[in-house]
């Protein structure tokens, strides 16, 4: 059982971040409901809703590991600048009337680019020849893509308070893997912070009856569930076992999947319950499959260990 100064630690970065992303949800959802090309009055969603998850993660992010500057020397802070990207492009393009479509297609684009600039930062990655880590990234940048993809499904087919509960019911679980299959607490923490500015958007959308969450949130959030789940494991000094990587990537997936399964015409109780049921058994099995490493802790290592995989790198 952890102790109130452990429990303090963890979860101790999470209320100011969360605090701001409600206020910015409150402001995205009420403010800006006259602007058109801002806010969709038919479907009650908001190409704003991106930015509360991009400042929440970034205030909570310098709080847990700080930020390196510009450009970043340590490969986790490619993500909040990464989030921050994504939310001002899918502001400028909404404010241009351009296509949902291309908006979410240029997140990707960028969310892509975040998780191959953080890899470079791992040395186990780099330790690759250089002919393996292309084959390494396609995966993974397909295991994005996918969950980009499931996650837009289930933004569609939820009301915006269901994809903030599932998200949450199946991080959890995704959070303890990164914590005690791949050993690193401050990957889980983080993980933790996006779950955290994911409850504020819970509360905010039930108070503002907002329908969905926009298809660059779902972008967003699954960038932020592949790079940090990619970052964990390789950020280990010894690599823990492929199967709990590959499952625990495929969540995201699982849910758009186990939307589909249902066909839209059926009653929304059975929709909800196979995303939920397909995302909770997605992440309870990678929980299953994630053994702990047998050796090496990449966050507790010390800055100047040259072993260290999260050293900066230039």
């Amino acid at each position: 059982m952890p102790s109130a100064e452990q429990l303090k630690l963890l979860f101790g970065p999470f209320p100011i971040p969360a605090a701001v992303a409600a206020l910015l949800f409150g402001i995205a959802w009420l403010a800006f409901r006259a602007r058109e090309r801002l806010y969709d009055a038919e479907e009650r969603r908001s190409v704003l809703d991106l930015w509360p998850l991009a400042v929440g993660y970034l205030i909570g992010h310098h709080t847990i590991d700080g930020l390196s500057g510009l450009p970043p020397r340590d490969a986790l802070d490619w993500l909040p600048l990464g989030l921050v990207a994504m939310a001002a492009v899918s502001t400028a393009l909404a404010a241009f009337a351009a296509p949902r479509w291309l908006a979410g297609l240029a997140n990707l684009a960028i969310g892509t680019a975040v998780l191959g600039l953080s890899l470079h930062g791992f040395k186990l990655y780099h330790e690759l020849a250089f002919a393996a880590r292309w084959p390494v990234f396609a995966a993974l940048a397909l295991a994005l893509a996918a969950g980009a993809i499931g996650l837009v499904t289930v933004a569609r087919r939820l009301r915006a308070f269901e994809f903030f509960l599932v998200t949450g019911l199946a991080g959890t679980p995704a959070a303890v893997v990164l914590f005690d299959g791949f050993h690193t607490s401050k990957v889980a923490q983080l993980l933790g912070l996006a779950l955290a500015v994911g409850g504020a958007g819970f509360v905010l959308s039930l108070a503002t009856r907002t329908r969905h969450v926009s298809t660059g949130y779902a972008v967003a959030f699954a960038t932020i569930w592949a790079t940090l789940v990619s970052n964990a494991y390789f950020g280990n000094l010894e690599l823990p076992p492929q199967a709990g990587l590959s499952v625990v990537l495929a969540v995201p997936a699982a849910m758009g999947i186990g939307s589909l399964l249902v066909s839209s015409g059926q009653r929304p109780v059975a929709i909800r319950s196979a995303v939920y049921a397909s995302a909770i058994a997605t992440a309870l099995l990678a929980l299953a499959l994630a053994k702990p490493a047998p050796s090496g802790e990449g966050d507790d290592a010390p800055a100047s260990d040259p072993d260290n995989p999260y050293a900066e790198w230039g």
